[in-house]
């Protein structure tokens, strides 16, 4: 299940996919590392 910062991630990636994980990490409102992690985690890729 994904939760609220999974959400607010995937939002941001699919109104710009082109964002660098500098500014996907600064709109979610984490820091890069945990935004990576959420990132690459199975949850989100599977939802993509």
């Amino acid at each position: 299940m994904l939760d609220d910062i999974d959400i607010k991630i995937l939002s941001v990636i699919q109104k710009n996919a082109g964002f660098r994980l500098s500014e996907i990490s600064k709109r979610v409102g984490v820091s890069p590392t945990p935004c990576w992690n959420q990132i690459k985690n199975e949850r989100i890729r599977s939802d993509f």
